[in-house]
C-alpha cells in the first residue's frame, strides 16, 4: 500500500470517527421521551450511532 492510499485509510477512518462522535452528541442532547419517540434507548446511543455511519458508508461506497 503507497503513501496515498494510507493517507485516504486513515483519513476516511477520521472522518468516520468525527461523524460518530457529532451523531453520539447530537443523540445525547435529546430528551430521554424524545429518544423513546424514535425507538432509541439512551444506552444504545452509541451502537446506533455506529450503525449509521456504517449505513451511510455502504450506501456511498455502492454508489461509486
Amino acid at each position: 500500500m503507497g503513501i496515498k492510499e494510507q493517507v485516504g485509510k486513515w483519513t476516511e477512518v477520521l472522518r468516520k470517527r468525527s461523524n460518530m462522535n457529532n451523531t453520539i452528541k447530537e443523540l445525547h442532547m435529546l430528551s430521554d421521551a424524545e429518544l423513546s419517540d424514535i425507538g432509541i434507548g439512551r444506552g444504545d446511543i452509541e451502537n446506533i450511532a455506529r450503525g449509521i455511519i456504517d449505513f451511510h458508508r455502504n450506501v456511498r461506497d455502492s454508489n461509486k
